[in-house]
């Protein structure tokens, strides 16, 4: 599995952190807002399904890579790109789909001590491959808005933990059916089930450059 790799690596850094040479003169201080970082992400997608529909998606994780850059003591972007596993379910049988998705934030934090509590808004796009059961029907991609909250966490000098929650709402490319073999929800329906509101819970490891 893909998160045992992310375990492992995640094990690495606090490691190496913990009792590399530059952890006896560690001392916390609050997190550096002038140094770039690169993190591992996994996290899991929570989505709700359209009114009335006799369907479900759900998510088995989310995995990817995140670039942080500062700007400023209270302002930084990331740019993130995952992956997510999906298990679609209807009319009696399901199946799993994959998911490709990049986004830019802008965020704002500030330093109390060790911690780092922000908010951030940005945008991203999503690809869902083989999200239509019918190899007749098309693969599917839209732009999501998103707003976010969390905590950077810094555990010594060069590696910060951050938890992060994470709402997205569709707004271009938004579909209107869904078709799944030989049966078909027609746009009675509002919207794909991928394409409503979501939220990413997710925990990533910053290594500070």
């Amino acid at each position: 599995m893909i998160w045992r790799g992310y375990v492992l690596l995640a094990l690495m850094l606090v490691g190496f952190s913990l009792f590399g040479e530059e952890f006896q003169e560690y001392r916390p201080g609050g997190i550096r807002s002038e140094r770039a970082s690169i993190a591992p992400v996994f996290g899991r997608v929570f989505r709700t399904a359209p009114l009335g529909a006799t369907y479900s998606v759900r998510n088995e994780f989310v995995a990817g890579a995140a670039l942080n850059l500062p700007a400023g003591q209270y302002f930084s972007v990331e740019m993130q790109g995952l992956y997510g596993l999906n298990t679609a379910s209807a009319a009696g049988f399901s199946y799993g789909f994959s998911e490709y998705s990049g986004g830019l934030t802008f965020k704002l934090g500030f330093n109390v001590g060790a911690l780092r509590p922000y908010i951030g808004l940005g945008g991203q796009f999503a690809y869902y491959d083989n999200l239509y059961y019918s190899s007749a029907a098309p693969d599917t991609w839209l732009g999501l808005a998103h707003g976010m909250a969390g905590l950077d966490i810094e555990l010594s000098r060069n590696l910060i933990l951050g938890l992060r929650a994470t709402g997205a709402v569709p707004v271009f490319n938004r579909n209107n059916s869904y078709s799944y073999g030989s049966f078909s929800v027609v746009p009675s329906y509002s919207a794909n089930p991928v394409e409503n509101v979501s939220l990413l819970l997710s925990a990533r490891l910053w290594l500070v450059l």
